[in-house]
C-alpha cells in the first residue's frame, strides 16, 4: 500500500503465536496486539490505529482462508 510518505506492507498470517514472543523492530512496529475485526474498525474510528478505510479491512477478513483474489462461488458467465 502506498502512501505519501511512504509505504506499508501487509501481511496476514494464519498461525498460533504468542505475541509476547515476538521480535519487534522498535522503529518499525509501535503496538502489537490481537483484534477482531470490530475492535480494529473501532480502533480506526477512535485514531488509534493507521487509518485504513474499514472497507479494506473488510476485505481481508473475507479474504482470510481463501486462494488468490476470485470468489469461486460467483458464477461467472
Amino acid at each position: 500500500m502506498n502512501f505519501n510518505n511512504g509505504f506499508d506492507d501487509i501481511y496476514l498470517i494464519e498461525q498460533d503465536v504468542d505475541i509476547n514472543e515476538l521480535s519487534l523492530q522498535y522503529e518499525e512496529v509501535q503496538k502489537v496486539k490481537w483484534a477482531s475485526k470490530e475492535e480494529i474498525f473501532s480502533m480506526i474510528d477512535s485514531g488509534e490505529f493507521i487509518p485504513y478505510y474499514q472497507s479494506l479491512i473488510q476485505l481481508f477478513f473475507d479474504a482470510r482462508k481463501k486462494y488468490g483474489a476470485i470468489n469461486e462461488n460467483e458464477h461467472i458467465l
